[in-house]
């Protein structure tokens, strides 16, 4: 018997845990941020695995999926590398675009 030997568990899909936390449960460290998405679990890092999907918007921490919270409002974009909280995503279509 091998006594003061915790298991090692990863972080929870939409979670990540620093080196320099106390992770004490599943939730480790906190949620991802908003704009970002985590797939996987053992994640070291607040942005995740990355930003929301081109298009598609994060309004929430935790988000787990590339789609994040959803697609951006009618006649608003979401270029692939800005950070997107909400349904104006990076910001309204040019003229003569949808």
């Amino acid at each position: 018997e091998r006594r003061g030997f915790e298991r090692l568990t990863d972080c929870d899909a939409g979670y990540y845990g620093t080196a320099n936390s106390t992770r004490t449960n599943r939730t480790c460290s906190g949620r991802c941020e908003k704009g970002y998405y985590g797939a996987t679990t053992g994640l070291s890092s607040s942005t995740c695995t990355g930003l929301c999907e081109e298009g598609f918007y994060g309004a929430s921490t935790g988000l787990t999926d590339s789609t994040c919270t959803g697609p951006c409002g009618a006649g608003f974009y979401g270029s692939a590398d800005s950070v997107r909280t909400n349904s104006s995503c990076t910001g309204p279509c040019a003229v003569g675009h949808y």
